[in-house]
C-alpha cells in the first residue's frame, strides 16, 4: 500500500487491527495507550507522535518501507532493520 498522507496511515492501521480482530480498546491495551489515541491515529489526525506511530506499527506487526518515487518497492527480508529504526525513536 502506498502511503501519501496521515489518512492513508490511519486506514492501514485500522485495516490491520480489524484483520487481527482487535477492538480499538484491545489495541490500546496492547500498545499501552488510550482508545482515543488509537481513534485519532486511525482517523489520520495530524499531531500524533511519529515515534508512537512507529511503535504502533510494530505492535501490529507491520513494516514501514520508504522508497523514492519510481523505484521498485522491495520486500524487506530482514525485519531487524525496522526494529532498529523503531528502537532509535524510543
Amino acid at each position: 500500500m502506498q502511503i501519501q498522507n496521515t489518512i492513508d496511515v490511519g486506514r492501514a492501521i485500522k485495516r490491520r487491527r480489524q484483520e487481527l480482530q482487535l477492538s480499538q480498546r484491545d489495541l490500546a491495551d496492547r500498545h499501552g495507550t488510550t482508545q482515543k489515541w488509537i481513534s485519532l491515529v486511525e482517523n489520520g489526525k495530524d499531531g500524533v507522535s511519529m515515534g508512537q506511530v512507529l511503535r504502533l506499527l510494530k505492535t501490529l506487526e507491520l513494516r514501514l518501507e520508504i522508497t523514492p518515487p519510481g523505484e521498485p518497492i522491495e520486500t524487506v527480508k530482514n525485519s531487524n532493520r525496522l526494529a532498529s529504526i523503531i528502537d532509535r525513536h524510543r
